[in-house]
């Protein structure tokens, strides 16, 4: 392929080619500005969507999950009491970072897919930014 093909030799095509390439690379800095972090002090208290014991740390949240393992099985029972229950599904993700951005992408082509299903249970970890 020619140069001549890539940058024709008219100026105007020269510098709506460059503006192009400008804007995109302005547009590829832009995002919405991040939220500040969860301070470190009250990690552990913090309720997602305000939902109490919704979050549990693998390392001393064990035996309060269990508990509420069997409360929410308890809810299921009473809610169907007649018909067994319905299969469930789990989605387990690991990573954080450039990783923990691949996991959320592949999660948002899998809903606009139409094919996620709805997850009984979530449980993951990060590695950090």
């Amino acid at each position: 392929m020619t140069t001549a093909l890539l940058w024709p030799k008219r100026p105007r095509f020269r510098r709506t080619g460059a503006m192009l390439l400008l804007l995109e690379a302005a547009a590829a800095c832009a995002g919405p500005p991040r939220l500040a972090a969860v301070p470190a002090a009250i990690t552990e208290r913090a309720q997602p969507l305000g939902i109490p014991n919704s979050r549990f740390w693998a390392d001393t949240g064990g035996p309060a999950m269990v508990p509420e393992a069997k409360a929410a099985l308890a809810r299921e029972w009473a809610a169907n009491p007649h018909d067994a229950l319905a299969p469930a599904t789990y989605l387990g993700i690991s990573g954080g970072s450039d990783n923990g951005a691949f996991g959320a992408g592949l999660l948002v082509g899998w809903t606009e897919a139409g094919t996620r299903p709805e997850f009984k249970l979530v449980a993951g970890i990060s590695t950090g930014p």
